[in-house]
């Protein structure tokens, strides 16, 4: 079994695409596609993580993507896979753009207090001074500094981020 700690989830299958075997994947996070383009994605098939190279992959909408996998060429074979989650692994290139920030995309933010701030859902910037871009509960944005300093602790297994908020965070 492929284990899924060092992974993250980009989303689910929404629904098939054409009669070729494409479906549009509906994306949890909103990272730009020129930097996210996985070339391998996990769909979970029957409670299992199955590996899947992809032959193509461009945006339909903000958050959705039309994909092609390799094996799977026709509609009925498309609709296998239809609400299936995916996942896919981080790139090296992540890592050395951004001092290992992008390594905590789809991970929950908590302050030192143990208070939750949100669901980390991209990086901006991600070259110059780059923010942790963090969906809240009630579905709001907040960019908080994604710099080492402020990264308490790490828990890759629970893809918890616990982080000390600068001043002046203290409202959240």
């Amino acid at each position: 079994m492929i284990d899924l700690s060092d992974k993250i989830r980009i989303g689910r299958i929404l629904k098939k695409h054409g009669v070729q075997g494409q479906v549009i994947l509906e994306s949890d996070l909103l990272a730009d596609y020129e930097e996210m383009r996985p070339e391998l994605v996990f769909i979970i098939i029957d409670g299992k993580p199955v590996p899947f190279f992809l032959d193509e992959c461009r945006d339909k909408t903000a958050n959705t993507f039309i994909i092609g996998l390799e094996f799977i060429k026709s509609k009925e074979e498309a609709e296998e896979i239809i609400g299936c989650e995916v996942f896919t692994t981080m790139d090296k290139r992540f890592s050395q753009q951004s001092n290992s920030s992008f390594q905590y995309l789809g991970y929950e933010v908590f302050t030192s207090d143990k208070l939750k701030v949100g669901l980390i859902k991209n990086l901006e910037t991600p070259d110059i001074n780059p923010l942790f871009k963090v969906e809240r509960e009630n579905g709001e944005m907040i960019l908080i500094p994604a710099h080492p300093d402020m990264i308490v602790s790490a828990n890759k297994r629970k893809k918890r981020l616990v982080i000390k908020l600068p001043d002046g965070f203290d409202e959240i």
